[in-house]
């Protein structure tokens, strides 16, 4: 890392050094602190999934570098609670990144919610003064725009005995042409906008993960699981009755036909994949039979 300047912030563990990467990402911590290397880890995945909803009230509660909650709502609060509402065992003592900036009633839920971490593009001074007499909680404000933000990563680095991996990271807006519909069932609007919403986030996860989501809502996340199968199970397991009518997002080709019955019995309504590997006969069959839309997703750049 000869070529990076070495920061500092709060180590609490002797093996852990941050480099500069000498770009153009602005921020501010308040209240006189600075990041821990959970923070950071934290407010990453959280900004990276907040600046795919950029536009819109979006909130993401990241516990651990892992998503607790995401949704996007009419208004920051209704986003925030819709997220907190995911998890909220996980989301207690969790990272909170907004796309907006936060007010006192977003401050005053932060309290309610046992919140740690807050990221946003800005604090109003009535959630500042809400927030002063609260030290554990960790202020961010992120100065660059979360537009700006969305393209800065290109690519990221994995460190192994072998030597290091570098992997190119794709950003496009999604189009119509970047969609192939291979089942005999097709999606509404309203479901091609949740298939978006939650490949969006599953994209922004470890395999094998799966993402169920309704109304702009991640009702359930799962990530880090040994197989596909496992993850859909864990999610419709945590999702409960939330899985009615939802829709199923995957960060990895449908390779199982367990995955399509899973996802049935769970009264899945749609699944959205990349396009890595072509979704098999068998498994389009299967859909069909359960009246199961599927998308394609045209990942390449």
């Amino acid at each position: 890392m000869e070529n990076y300047k070495q920061q500092n912030y709060i180590n609490y563990d002797s093996n852990v050094t941050l480099y500069d990467l000498q770009n153009d990402f602005e921020y501010s911590v308040l209240k006189e602190k600075e990041l821990s290397k959970d923070n950071i880890l934290n407010f990453t995945k959280g900004l990276d999934i907040t600046s795919e909803f950029y536009d819109v009230p979006a909130c993401a509660i990241i516990k651990n570098a892992v998503p607790a909650g995401v949704s996007l709502g009419t208004n920051l609060k209704d986003a925030f609670e819709k997220a907190f509402d995911c998890n909220p065992v996980a989301a207690i003592g969790a990272t909170a990144v907004f796309s907006q900036t936060v007010t006192k009633e977003i401050a005053q839920l932060a309290i309610q919610y046992q919140i740690s971490a807050i990221a946003s593009p800005a604090f109003d001074d009535k959630a500042l003064e809400t927030l002063k007499y609260h030290d554990e909680i960790l202020l961010t404000e992120i100065k660059t725009p979360l537009n700006q933000y969305y393209n800065m990563v290109s690519k990221s680095i994995t460190v192994t005995p072998f030597g290091l991996i570098e992997e190119k990271i794709v950003h496009k807006n999604f189009k119509a042409d970047d969609f192939n519909i291979p089942s005999k069932t097709k999606p509404s609007q309203e479901q091609i906008e949740d298939m978006l919403f939650a490949y969006k986030i599953a994209k922004h996860l470890n395999n094998s993960c799966a993402v169920i989501a309704k109304d702009f809502k991640a009702v359930s996340i799962t990530e880090n699981c040994s197989c596909l199968p496992d993850a859909i199970e864990w999610a419709l397991n945590t999702a409960a009755d939330g899985t009615k009518e939802a829709v199923l997002g995957i960060n990895e080709s449908l390779t199982s036909n367990f995955a399509v019955n899973a996802a049935a019995q769970g009264r899945i309504s749609a699944i959205i994949c990349p396009n890595k590997d072509k979704i098999n006969k068998l498994r389009i069959d299967l859909a069909d039979k359960y009246s199961i839309a599927l998308i394609e997703i045209n990942i390449n750049g």
